[in-house]
């Protein structure tokens, strides 16, 4: 007997089985230099379980993982969450991550807001990274961490929501990858230059301009530069980018406004269609948003 799923699918009917354990946390590759991690987006998207498994694990949720996913804004049941999936935008985070994964327009991304950084090129590009700093503190998830052929280190994150607490939570996110970028036994020099940015869907520092960069110097003589070769960009995308283009662009299409004339968005269109039509990617996201709850739940529950 053949049954229709919600993707609009026409499979034939068979017994499901129930849904695995994840799988063991594994370690990152050394050329990433994180230590301390759990998973990354392969992992993430559960390759041993079938559609219709995901479908049924997100269908038999309980009553814990519902009230975490009510208090979180997540769809409570499985069509719910594919009809936000081909509704999603470049800003839904999950979506964000899996088009950036792509080398080139994550290379052509970092030289749109970076334009000073010349011949910028990644290498590596990882999405959904989990990093930890011990079983009792918190960690991160990195939407997009990369690293380019001279070995500075990029992490790019999608903010659509504002806490009021930006500054701190880019602090978290750069100390974090900063405490498992070096091997036991590194010397301190060995730390690569990084780049922490934020394209948020509001302005946070309410001063209209497209991008804030921050960088550490001294109060006394703003000539001295402290040296940690640290870098933290936000991004505004309702913010005005004068004399830059490009960026007006990218940021107009993020906010959702029509673009036309520019490559890098119409690629990053392309993109976004491919993705959505993709199975894999179907199934990931379910399973994501599942990942999102027990993510939260000491934070609601404990």
């Amino acid at each position: 007997m053949k049954k229709m799923d919600v993707f609009g699918t026409t499979k034939e009917k068979k017994q499901v089985k129930k849904p695995t354990k994840a799988r063991e946390p594994t370690k990152t590759k050394k050329s990433i230099s994180a230590v301390i991690t759990t998973q990354n987006l392969d992992e993430y998207t559960y390759e041993e379980k079938s559609e219709a498994e995901a479908l049924e694990a997100y269908e038999n949720l309980d009553a814990d993982q519902l009230r975490i996913a009510k208090r979180i804004g997540l769809p409570g049941t499985a069509s719910e969450v594919v009809q936000k999936w081909y509704n999603a935008h470049i800003t839904n985070d999950y979506l964000f991550s899996l088009v950036m994964k792509d080398i080139d327009l994550c290379t052509q991304l970092l030289k749109v807001i970076l334009p000073e950084i010349k011949g910028l090129k990644v290498k590596e590009v990882e999405a959904q990274r989990v990093l930890e700093s011990g079983l009792v503190f918190r960690g991160i998830r990195l939407d997009i961490y990369a690293i380019d052929v001279k070995g500075v280190a990029y992490n790019i994150e999608m903010q659509v929501n504002d806490y009021d607490d930006l500054p701190k939570r880019i602090r978290l996110y750069q100390s974090v990858m900063d405490a498992t970028a070096l091997e036991k036994g590194a010397v301190f020099k060995d730390l690569p230059k990084s780049y922490v940015i934020f394209i948020c869907m509001f302005d946070f520092f309410k001063a209209g301009l497209a991008k804030y960069t921050f960088k550490t110097y001294c109060t006394e003589n703003k000539e001295i530069a402290f040296g940690d070769e640290l870098t933290r960009v936000v991004i505004n995308a309702n913010g005005i980018a004068e004399n830059d283009k490009e960026l007006q662009d990218f940021i107009d299409f993020v906010a959702g406004k029509t673009v036309t004339g520019n490559r890098f968005v119409s690629e990053i269109e392309q993109k976004i269609e491919l993705v959505k039509d993709d199975a894999k990617a179907r199934k990931g996201f379910l399973m994501h948003n599942i990942q999102l709850m027990s993510d939260n739940r000491t934070l609601y529950l404990e």
